[in-house]
């Protein structure tokens, strides 16, 4: 669950992805927009 003042970038750092880890995730949940994540907000991982 997305959590206040999380990035997608910092979500992967958490979870140990790699390159293209933001691009996954971004593509898992049909985002078209890193910064249109809200806090509350449950995401697919890869």
């Amino acid at each position: 669950m997305v959590k206040r003042n999380d990035t997608l970038s910092g979500i992967c750092l958490k979870i140990g992805g790699g390159e293209g880890c933001v691009k996954a995730i971004m593509d898992l949940n049909s985002i078209e927009d890193a910064r249109t994540i809200q806090p509350g907000q449950v995401l697919k991982l890869p």
